[in-house]
């Protein structure tokens, strides 16, 4: 069962990162000033490198397999990856920030390896979105790398803010527009189900302007064009999600989850959007890209990975009260956190509020979710 589903496994480890990368802003507000270390690095380590992650993970190991038409999961590769995830967990515990990137570098290799060896043995072609994966991955592994190398003063810290775009924007932008380019069309009813076609391979020429774009953001940033390089990324966003996603339309499937969805795509081209315009305040808008972007987003796709592998009532996803819950606290946690860059004066405090709402946002999804990991019927996926 964890061979084939390999979800059941990495979301509720990730869960864990969710809570506890949050949780440290609630415990730094709390305790002794003597006792205080800024949590900013430990925070988004263990949000990116541990709950999107390995959300992606779970994700990825299931989806691969199933669109290359190869093999499942083994189960050497499920010890190895909770193996990693075991390390991070360490990494963050002891605060060790050289060693969690070293970590996580060897994750995202092993995850490379994984559809790799996939992608070789393949009897059907993955989709054409499919090379921002590749992309995406490979953007964390020499995020990974540089950020190790920087901490221990390896490589020059002039590489710093190209070693962190990669990691903590370019990782996961790449997963979301390589797995939604086909996945988020369906769940907001712009399309049917995808059917197989081995055929289909050719990549559309806006997808290739996409690329480049968000190739060529990293590019500037090495350059040293810090300007260029978040007006770059943001217009493949932009891209994306008007040609493909379709945004300038409400979702015509009906219902909580595609209406969050359309929310947190949206999150994700206004955070790139507005962090590029007002670079003074980018770290702060940046948030919504994270948070009620690319994290309400996870949370919102694994809903649907999670009920349709398990065979559960999908009808949870058009009307769940829980879901609601979800999408209203973690919409204000993003919200909480952006403000909190023009309210010097409660910079702290509204950081701890942020985490509050988001904590709870998470708990409250787990409680609908995650007594569902298990099967009750048929997949319908």
């Amino acid at each position: 069962m964890l061979t084939q589903n390999p979800f059941r496994l990495f979301f509720p480890l990730g869960l864990g990162f969710a809570i506890w990368s949050a949780a440290v802003w609630i415990a730094f507000g709390v305790a002794p000033e003597s006792a205080r270390a800024y949590p900013g690095q430990l925070h988004a380590d263990g949000m990116v490198g541990g709950f999107l992650f390995l959300f992606s993970t779970g994700f990825l190991m299931t989806a691969v397999p199933k669109f290359t038409r190869s093999f499942s999961a083994q189960r050497w590769e499920l010890g190895v990856g909770v193996g990693i995830a075991a390390a991070l967990g360490v990494c963050t515990a002891s605060e060790s920030t050289t060693a969690f990137h070293w970590v996580s570098f060897s994750g995202i290799a092993c995850l490379i390896g994984f559809a790799g060896r996939r992608l070789l043995a393949r009897t059907q072609n993955p989709p054409p979105f499919f090379v921002f994966v590749g992309v995406g991955l490979l953007s964390g592994l020499l995020g990974a790398l540089g950020l190790a190398l920087t901490d221990s003063a390896g490589l020059d810290a002039a590489w710093i803010p190209t070693a962190r775009a990669l990691y903590f924007t370019g990782m996961m932008l790449g997963l979301v527009i390589g797995v939604g380019g086909r996945l988020l069309p369906m769940l907001l009813g712009h399309s049917a189900a995808p059917v197989s076609d081995p055929a289909a391979g050719r990549i559309p020429l806006a997808l290739w302007m996409a690329l480049a774009f968000l190739l060529g953001s990293y590019l500037a940033l090495a350059l040293g064009l810090a300007n260029t390089g978040p007006a770059l990324r943001a217009a493949s966003a932009l891209l994306v999600g008007f040609r493909f996603w379709r945004l300038h339309q409400l979702p015509p499937r009906k219902g909580v989850q595609p209406f969050l969805i359309w929310l947190s795509a949206w999150s994700i081209v206004l955070g790139l959007l507005t962090a590029a315009l007002f670079p003074r305040y980018a770290l702060h808008l940046m948030h919504l890209v994270y948070v009620s972007g690319m994290g309400l987003m996870t949370l919102m796709v694994a809903t649907r990975v999670t009920l349709a592998h398990g065979g559960h009532d999908m009808a949870l996803e058009a009307g769940s009260r829980a879901l609601i819950l979800t999408g209203v606290l973690v919409v204000l946690a993003a919200l909480t956190r952006v403000s909190a860059g023009w309210l010097p004066s409660g910079y702290l405090t509204h950081l701890a509020y942020a985490a509050v709402c988001w904590i709870l946002g998470v708990v409250v999804w787990s409680t609908l979710l995650v007594p569902r990991l298990r099967p009750a019927g048929k997949s319908t996926c």
